[in-house]
């Protein structure tokens, strides 16, 4: 045995093993870069201009392919696997990096929704470090290439990009896009660049936007369904426009109020079953009249039943 100073190279055979000292989550925080915050506009999440110059411009063909493909991905049916793999092969083949991720938070842990890679043989593991400091500052965190001690310890993951994907209200971080960059024998190592990360960050707002829309269309039908069990279907997309009608107003209303003459005496003479029957067809045929005309079944009382209209 003997004691070394770090850092320290072993060889082992053909193995070269290198050791240092293990890093504090501030050295590391250090050694990454980041894009000014995403706001949240209007339209929906839009990328602050970084502080740091993009550099090397985009022919007008390469931009009109990264909107093209940014369209198509908003265009794909979210909250599906397709939608996530579009994402990640977006990652790889529009930006140039040799893995993509889409992931999504699931309390403390985050789960691999989309994973698309270069190779068949790249690993499509993640930086749990990165992604805290995602969640926590909500914003892109990226690293080049050459750090002096890198922040992540994956096997050949040489430079990574990770951007927030935000809820509907662009207040909670529920997923992440995230982009890796390996070393491959025999080529030159290439950094992530500031402008990469842009594009990865322009990916994660459009994620947010799409998740935020299929949210809210599954609203609006699970409230237009819910209102069809009651109302006609005119009035039913009526509330759904303008749900401000279920609350309390002065208004001049017709009102219907019925029950069966000599309920009593039926049912002992059906029994519990005819008069089940019974009932259930002369409430059938009462309920689509109302509705044909526009009108709203209160409540049903027993033989009885109360409508409204206006």
């Amino acid at each position: 045995s003997c004691e070394v100073r770090l850092p320290a190279r072993l060889t082992v055979g053909q193995t070269l093993i290198d050791i240092v000292a293990s890093r504090t989550v501030a050295d590391e925080r250090d050694s990454l870069q980041t894009l000014d915050r995403v706001a949240r506009g209007t339209a929906g999440f839009l990328p602050v201009p970084s502080r740091v110059g993009l550099g090397e411009s985009p022919s007008p063909e390469r931009l009109a392919q990264w909107f093209e493909t940014i369209v198509e991905v908003q265009r794909a049916a979210a909250c599906s696997a397709a939608f996530y793999e579009q994402t990640a092969r977006a990652i790889v083949e529009l930006i140039g990096l040799d893995c993509g991720l889409v992931l999504l938070r699931r309390g403390d842990t985050w789960e691999i929704a989309g994973r698309f890679a270069a190779r068949e043989n790249h690993p499509t593991e993640f930086s749990q470090s990165i992604l805290q400091y995602v969640t926590q500052e909500r914003r892109t965190f990226y690293q080049g290439l050459g750090s002096a001690a890198p922040a992540v310890s994956l096997l050949n993951v040489e430079a990574v990009v990770a951007s927030p994907i935000f809820d509907a209200e662009g207040q909670e971080v529920i997923g992440a896009v995230y982009g890796s960059r390996f070393r491959h024998a025999g080529e030159p190592a290439i950094a992530i660049r500031p402008l990469e990360a842009q594009l990865v960050q322009v990916l994660a707002a459009t994620v947010g936007v799409g998740l935020a829309r299929v949210e809210s269309e599954a609203e609006a039908i699970r409230r237009l369904v819910q209102f069809e069990q009651f109302f006609s279907r005119e009035l039913a997309r009526e509330l759904d426009r303008d749900p401000s009608l279920l609350e309390g107003r002065d208004r001049e209303v017709t009102v219907l109020s019925s029950d069966l003459r000599g309920f009593s005496r039926l049912s002992e003479r059906f029994g519990p079953r005819e008069t089940c029957r019974l009932i259930g067809d002369v409430m059938e045929r009462l309920t689509a009249r109302i509705r044909q005309y526009h009108g709203v079944v209160v409540d049903y009382v027993g033989d009885g039943l109360l409508a409204m209209w206006n």
